[in-house]
């Protein structure tokens, strides 16, 4: 997806809003992603990913539309920006 593109939601045709999913940690079922506006404030992953996994993974990028709240999760490559 170019860098300047927004997807549109494909059941409401509305641009989707940026965010991002937290991960909970180690927890149960009681500690389930949630979808966040906007983008991860420095630090967020500090102590969270062993920094092999962050040199071979790549940041999921969460769209949500207003309408139907609906997800749309991407994984740009790094030489990609949303």
């Amino acid at each position: 997806m170019p860098a300047h593109h927004k997807p549109s939601c494909l059941v409401c045709k509305l641009d989707m809003e940026i965010g991002f999913l937290t991960d909970q940690g180690h927890g149960g079922i009681l500690n389930l992603p949630r979808w966040c506006p906007g983008e991860p404030k420095p630090g967020f992953l500090f102590g969270e990913v062993k920094s092999a996994q962050l040199k071979e993974g790549l940041k999921v990028t969460a769209y949500r539309c207003p309408g139907c709240q609906a997800l749309r999760l991407y994984a740009f490559d790094s030489t990609e920006q949303h």
